[in-house]
């Protein structure tokens, strides 16, 4: 579509349309990704901390927090997708695939 219409302010509004959408979909996946990195950080700066010289009670809390931290966390979109960066690059890349062949089909 946006290769072969004709006319100029067409071809801006689509554009303009994919950038937008490629936005919506990044402002979405990329602050998931900060999540699962602090996530997976989360379980160092436990073991890393005096766990182990502070009191029972703090013991089992860093623990747990161990133990709970060892599993990646990640957001997910309808209980279908995990949303991450790399989910982002596969939306991307198929649009991108269907837009090259439905432009090669056009032609």
């Amino acid at each position: 579509v946006l290769i072969t219409e004709p006319d100029v302010p067409t071809k801006i509004l689509h554009f303009f349309r994919m950038v937008s959408v490629s936005l919506t979909i990044f402002i979405y996946t990329w602050p998931a990704e900060v999540l699962s990195e602090a996530n997976a950080d989360l379980a160092q700066a436990a073991y890393k901390s005096l766990w182990y010289i502070s009191d029972v009670r703090t013991r089992r809390l860093s623990l747990l927090i161990m133990q709970r931290s060892v599993h990646p966390v990640y957001l997910k979109a309808l209980s279908f997708w995990n949303i991450k960066l790399e989910t982002y690059t596969k939306i991307m890349s198929s649009a991108y695939s269907y837009i090259s062949v439905l432009s090669t089909a056009n032609n």
